[in-house]
């Protein structure tokens, strides 16, 4: 079921990640919920910020799992009077609504996932064949940001083991504007793809998949 986009606004924030990309807020959001909440790096970057809130629909079609998500707002009053945000920050921030992904208490991040190399550990994920769906997904949306190397897919915890969770998609669409995409010219590197990170090779080489799982792939796709 694909859920309709709540809109919330932040009570507290917390603190800030510090990343090479957007630098996101840890937030409280009116809903007692926590979030990581990301807003543009600068003026001309607001399309990443769509394609945020796209991309989390996007991979519920394709029934890939991903963090609920929110539309929120910070309170002009807390945003003006809070030492953890820059002033120009700040005027990024301002009366927009911004990607709020909600927080996943004690998720693992796949980088940090020592790797499945037998049957046994491979089942602690519980939907570890999802790794070729967002293999597939990334080509799908021209997916610049999710390689080897940085996998951005969190192990969710789950009753019975783990779940991947596909994260991070502001820079899809190749990173450009909606209006200069141009399907013809836009060409994938199969190298950047999550099936060349350590635990996806060590899945290819011990799981077996049938007709039945590619027939169903290509029809996704």
């Amino acid at each position: 079921m694909i859920e309709n986009l709540s809109y919330k606004q932040t009570i507290t924030i917390i603190s800030q990640y510090e990343t090479e990309g957007h630098s996101p807020l840890k937030v409280v959001a009116d809903d007692f919920k926590t979030y990581v909440l990301k807003f543009p790096k600068n003026l001309s970057d607001k399309n990443s910020i769509v394609k945020e809130f796209l991309c989390h629909y996007l991979l519920r079609c394709w029934s890939i799992p991903t963090p609920p998500i929110a539309g929120l707002s910070i309170p002009h009053d807390l945003l003006i009077n809070n030492p953890i945000i820059s002033r120009r920050e700040k005027g990024l921030i301002g009366d927009n609504v911004c990607f709020g992904s909600q927080l996943i208490v004690d998720a693992i991040e796949l980088n940090d996932f020592i790797e499945a190399k037998n049957r046994t550990s491979q089942k602690k994920v519980l939907n570890i064949e999802d790794i070729f769906k967002i293999a597939l997904f990334d080509i799908w949306i021209e997916n610049e940001d999710r390689r080897p190397t940085n996998n951005n897919i969190l192990l969710c915890p789950d009753k019975k083991g783990l779940i991947l969770n596909a994260i991070d998609h502001a820079f899809t669409f190749s990173t450009l504007n909606f209006n200069e995409l141009n399907y013809q010219t836009l060409n994938f590197r199969v190298n950047d793809s999550i099936l060349y990170s350590g635990l996806a090779k060590s899945i290819i080489e011990s799981t077996k998949l049938n007709k039945e799982f590619y027939i169903k792939s290509e029809e996704i796709f």
